[in-house]
């Protein structure tokens, strides 16, 4: 019951976040690209902030363990 809501929660955050990286950063390359030498050893881990509120739909209170999932 209440786990599960916790890791529905957790995952659509996790979603959520990547898909925002996405968009900011556009089409990743792998790492093993043969092509990607000018990177080198270059950290590629940059900053991104997003508000998960205007993302996740759902209501503002939950009564969980009720039988009835309401």
């Amino acid at each position: 019951g209440e786990n599960q809501y916790r890791a529905f929660l957790l995952l659509k955050a996790l979603q959520t976040v990547a898909h925002a990286y996405e968009q900011r950063s556009g089409p990743r390359t792998t790492r093993a690209d043969p092509d990607n030498q000018a990177r080198g050893n270059v950290c590629g881990l940059k900053s991104l902030t997003i508000s998960l509120e205007r993302h996740l739909v759902g209501p503002n209170t939950a009564t969980i363990n009720n039988c009835s999932g309401s």
